[in-house]
């Protein structure tokens, strides 16, 4: 058996660094780009969550277990919940729609996404998403490199601390690396 193997479904502690700026999230990248990859098997409801009104999102995989290449994401956004047009600088996203309709934005293309979409947004590309059916949507997400499951930890927070700082709303968001095109806290999505 090989060394790898014998780390299937060890338990990673979280990296301890505060991230308060891009260059926090880019050093901590960087630490996880000298750990290794853990061979993992999980289920949905085994996967820790992260909530904002109106959405779920299940973290199947994330930054530390993968090395920081890439995390993975099970979501379930409610009807009239999304995410506003932002985009990434440093990370690309995926998206595999498994249940429910979902209207999405991928660059300059808007599009009635169904079970069976698939979705890429590369780096800097604006993408955007809404479920505006009144059925939950269930879809798959991952980005590359991993870490974007601290964004939405940070989201998480803003949203139980009820931030309604616009400016300080950006800050944390572009230290996450990622930038809403409106920040505004009117705006009702996922991140906001």
């Amino acid at each position: 058996m090989s060394t790898v193997d014998e780390l299937t479904g060890q338990k990673v502690e979280k990296t301890a660094l505060t991230i308060n700026s891009s260059d926090d999230f880019a050093r901590l990248r960087g630490m996880w780009s000298q750990m290794p990859m853990i061979p993992k098997v999980t289920r949905v409801e085994e996967a820790p969550t992260v909530k904002f009104p109106g959405s779920t999102i299940h973290v199947l995989l994330n930054g530390e277990e993968s090395g920081g290449s890439v995390s993975v994401f099970y979501q379930v956004v409610e009807p009239g919940f999304g995410a506003p047009p932002h985009h990434q600088p440093n990370e690309e996203e995926h998206f595999f729609i498994l249940e429910g309709e979902m209207e999405m934005t991928i660059g300059n293309q808007t599009i009635h996404a169904t079970p069976g979409t698939f979705a890429f947004a590369p780096r800097n590309a604006t993408h955007a998403f809404k479920n505006n059916s009144d059925k939950v949507c269930r879809f798959l997400t991952w980005n590359s490199p991993g870490g974007h499951e601290r964004m939405f930890e940070a989201g998480q927070r803003m949203a139980q601390e009820r931030m309604g700082d616009p400016e300080a709303r950006r800050k944390i968001l572009t230290a996450h690396d990622t930038i809403f095109h409106d920040p505004s806290p009117t705006t009702r999505g996922v991140n906001s």
